[in-house]
C-alpha cells in the first residue's frame, strides 16, 4: 500500500493487479496527481486495450474523470480525439487549411454526416461562461441529434475537454474541443 495515496486510490491499484494489468501499466496511473476516479478511468482504458499513442490522450491529470471517460469511450469506438494545440501557430494554420479543404471535399464527394468545429482549443478566463454552440463550424442538418457539451466547468483553472456528439442512423461522430481555463 502506497501511503502517499488515499484508500480509494490504492484500491484502484489493487484492482489493476487483480484484473491482470502489468506493474508498468499500473505505474502510469498510480500517482498522487490523479484522484481515484481518474485512476479508475485510466485503469479501465488499459483493461480495455487502450495503449501507447492512444493512452497519451488520457494521461493528463488536468482532465476531469468525466472528460477522461468521454475520451476513453471515443477511443474504444475506434475514433481518434482531436490533437490539442501543442505545436505552434504554423500547425494550427495548416490544420485550418486542411480542414477547409476537407469541408469542400466532404460536401463535393461524400454524402455522409459530419460535424466540424471551428478550432481545436480555446482559452477562457476562470468563471467565463462556456458557449458550446459558438465553436461549431458546420454540421450536417439531416435527421440526427447534435449533443453539445454541458458540463464544462470554468470555475477552476485547468484543461478541460468539451465533447461534441452528432448521432445519426449511420452512427455517431465525436469531436473534442480542449478548453484551457486560466485564472
Amino acid at each position: 500500500m502506497n501511503r502517499k495515496l488515499t484508500l480509494l486510490q490504492n484500491e484502484q491499484i489493487e484492482l489493476g493487479r487483480k484484473h491482470g494489468l502489468q506493474e508498468k501499466q499500473i505505474r502510469l496511473y498510480a500517482k498522487p496527481s490523479y484522484n481515484f476516479l481518474q485512476m479508475q478511468e485510466l485503469r479501465t482504458a488499459m483493461e480495455n486495450g487502450i495503449t501507447g499513442r492512444n493512452l497519451r490522450f488520457l494521461l493528463k491529470p488536468s482532465l476531469s474523470h468525466q472528460e477522461m471517460c468521454r475520451i476513453r469511450r471515443c477511443l474504444e469506438q475506434g475514433q481518434q480525439p482531436m490533437i490539442p494545440y501543442p505545436y505552434g501557430k504554423i500547425l494550427t494554420a495548416a490544420a485550418a487549411v486542411l480542414m477547409g479543404l476537407g469541408i469542400i471535399a466532404l460536401e463535393a464527394v461524400h454524402d455522409r454526416p459530419y460535424l466540424l468545429l471551428n478550432r481545436e482549443s480555446v482559452t477562457l478566463k476562470q468563471g467565463d461562461v462556456f458557449d458550446a454552440s459558438s465553436y461549431i463550424e458546420r454540421n450536417d442538418n439531416r435527421a440526427g441529434k447534435l449533443i453539445l457539451p454541458v458540463d464544462v466547468d470554468t470555475s477552476e483553472p485547468g484543461r478541460k475537454a468539451a465533447v461534441y456528439r452528432y448521432v445519426t442512423g449511420e452512427g455517431e461522430i465525436v469531436r473534442i474541443l480542449y478548453v484551457d481555463v486560466h485564472a
